[in-house]
């Protein structure tokens, strides 16, 4: 058995070794993103205005894109299944790129 090798400060209960293998913490966007990676799927990100346009349309096709507030599309956005990406990546400008793109695509 493998022994545990524990700095000063670190108790049992802070233990992160499993079967053999330490564990690292890692925040859920990146385990996520290396999940897609793996399927061929890559997540949406900001930049993918077509795209994120595209899955509004499917998702709302009864809005009109030209009537929504910025913070509500900001919300959706995030909220797509597939997109993976730092709000603060987010700009007006952007949000206008996903609102164009979301305009071509209903007319």
């Amino acid at each position: 058995m493998m022994p545990i090798i524990r700095r000063p400060d670190q108790s049992r209960a802070s233990d992160t070794r499993v079967s053999g293998f330490r564990q690292t913490h890692r925040p859920l966007s990146v385990i996520m993103n290396a999940i897609n990676d793996h399927k061929g799927v890559h997540a949406m990100k900001w930049t993918d205005s077509q795209r994120i346009a595209e899955e509004l349309y499917d998702k709302f096709p009864d809005i009109d894109p030209k009537t929504i507030r910025f913070t509500d599309l900001m919300q959706w956005v995030m909220e797509l299944e597939g997109f993976n990406d730092d709000p603060a990546h987010c700009g007006e400008k952007i949000l206008e790129a996903i609102q164009l793109a979301w305009i071509e695509e209903a007319e």
